[in-house]
């Protein structure tokens, strides 16, 4: 593939990148300040108490980063086994594992959250338990327009068994990507942005994407 006019492709695997997936990318949305000084860390081990299908590694890990943001360890969660920067092609699967499962957890949140819940329960309610000519259901109408449809919709690719999202992940269903829709849901908790950022310890961090430009955003 041609190289792009301002230079060489990214390596998204390099340490570099794994610091932007994090901190101004998906990833972000799983990372947490560590007490202290002792930097920050993501947990996609989540991910590890799924069922797999034969043949598949499981998914989940701890990815730890300084005080800089500059990833320093990765410790694998189904055998705990730790990995360093130094240890060559352990390493660079480590990453590929912190990587893949971040993908796939937000890929599950994100229709847990953003379909099932958000997409349903506001726009379900507001017509359920506010007239036509209310000035909230008239104001936010026009962004649950066609919604419920396109949740319904979503079901035959993202919730089903042999959807597209269950061909793209290794999970089996039932116990698989089934049990994780059941958790993520039971699990769902409501909060205002600034709060999840506090919460995560991440308000003053001068580099993580959310506490800076989403904080802005949100106010």
């Amino acid at each position: 593939v041609a190289e792009p006019p301002e230079g060489f492709w990214e390596n998204p695997m390099d340490d570099e990148s794994m610091k932007r997936l994090y901190f101004s990318s998906v990833g972000m949305y799983l990372l947490k300040k560590l007490p202290g000084n002792e930097g920050y860390v993501s947990d996609t081990t989540f991910l590890t108490n799924l069922e797999y299908r034969p043949g598949y590694a499981k998914q989940g890990c701890l990815t730890y980063f300084d005080q800089n943001g500059d990833i320093v360890k990765i410790v694998n969660g189904e055998d705990g086994k730790e990995y360093f920067p130094t240890d060559g092609d352990g390493w660079e699967w480590a990453k590929l594992n912190s990587r893949t499962s971040a993908f796939s957890i937000i890929s599950l949140l994100h229709v847990a959250d953003a379909h099932v819940t958000w997409g349903n329960i506001p726009g379900t309610a507001m017509r359920m338990f506010l007239p036509s000519d209310h000035p909230v259901r008239r104001a936010f109408s026009v962004h649950f327009f066609k919604t419920a449809y396109t949740v319904a919709q979503a079901h035959h690719a993202l919730f089903a068994e042999l959807g597209v999202l269950h061909r793209s992940l290794p999970l089996k269903y039932k116990g698989g990507l089934h049990k994780a829709f059941e958790d993520l849901l039971k699990g769902f908790q409501f909060e205002l942005f600034p709060k999840f950022i506090k919460d995560r310890n991440l308000q003053d961090c001068t580099f993580h994407a959310g506490a800076t430009d989403g904080i802005e955003l949100y106010n």
